[in-house]
């Protein structure tokens, strides 16, 4: 937490590593910890951004922007993309080891 000067406290936004388990249809239970951060990370994935009002612009990856486009662009972008779009959650501090195959 950080206090301003106007006395105003201001807290950053956490992720709790306790969250529901999201199956195929349904919602079922609790995960937490690895497993919580690998559904967190599978949703930000999945997500088309700019497609669900639900979510902010910054939660997603906009994935259809690349097709149509060359390989070496493609390449770029998703490893900028995956990057930008996974170090929204404060859990991940560094993404790498990408690996493509067309």
């Amino acid at each position: 937490m950080a206090e301003l000067t106007t006395g105003l406290v201001v807290q950053e936004q956490t992720y709790q590593a306790r969250t529901y388990k999201l199956s195929e249809t349904k919602i079922e239970g609790f995960v937490d910890d690895l497993e919580a951060l690998r559904q967190a990370i599978y949703k930000i994935l999945s997500t088309e951004k700019y497609e669900h009002p639900i979510y902010s612009f910054k939660y997603g990856i906009a994935w259809k922007e690349l097709i149509g486009e060359e390989r070496s662009y493609v390449r770029a972008e998703l490893r900028r993309m995956i990057a930008e779009a996974l170090l929204q959650d404060d859990r991940i501090h560094e993404v790498d080891g990408f690996r493509f195959e067309f």
